[in-house]
This record gives structure tokens, sequence and C-alpha cells, in this order.
């Protein structure tokens, strides 16, 4: 779109957004009609949320709550998916992170993920 119809539609500026608010927006994008979420959509989310799990691991933090992955992915009933797990998993074989199941602490970063 061009600025004069972006300013028809109300959008005044633009402002950088972090990358951990893009990770939020999963909330966001979650809330439509129908909660299932394609291959893609776990896919994109999971590839996105290992960027930001290497972003804290650097940021010295260890700790992914469950509320924080429900936040990425649109939803509580998706950290539970098949294809979530199994990434999980993958990822503690990896030795990147402990897989602990709290909801203060559901995943541990232990190492790289990449």
């Amino acid at each position: 779109m061009s600025d004069d119809e972006l300013r028809a539609r109300g959008v005044k500026e633009f402002h950088q957004l972090t990358f951990e608010s893009f990770l939020e927006l999963g909330s966001a994008a979650g809330t439509g009609a129908t909660p299932e979420l394609l291959d893609e959509d776990i896919a994109f989310r999971l590839d996105a949320l290992q960027v930001g799990m290497e972003r804290f691991r650097r940021q010295g933090v260890s700790t992914v709550p469950r509320t924080f992955l429900a936040t990425v992915f649109g939803g509580e009933q998706h950290i539970d998916d098949p294809r979530v797990q199994a990434r999980f998993r993958s990822w503690q074989a990896s030795g990147g992170v402990e897989l602990v199941g709290d909801d203060d602490c559901y995943l541990r970063i232990t190492g790289r993920l990449a």
C-alpha cells in the first residue's frame, strides 16, 4: 500500500517492533473462529520460538513459562499439540532444553538450539 492509502485507513506512523513483541502476536493471531493451527502455522511459531529462546539464552534467561508458550501459540491447547511436543523433545534430545513441564518453567534452556 502507498503512504496515502495507509493514511486513508488511519495509519499515521510506524514504530519498530521488538522481536519479543512479535512473538506475543501469536495470541492475537490465534483468536480466530478456528482454534486449530495448520502445520505451517505450528512450524513458523516453533521456528520463531527457537529464535526467541536463543535470544533469551544470550540475555541469561533460562526459564520459559507455560504462559509465554501459550502466548506464542495463541492458546494453551497448542502447547500439548503432538507437533509442538515432538519439537520440544527433539530440542531436549539435542541438549538445547530440558522439558520441565511446570507452569513457571515449562522449558529450561540448557544450551544452543540452533
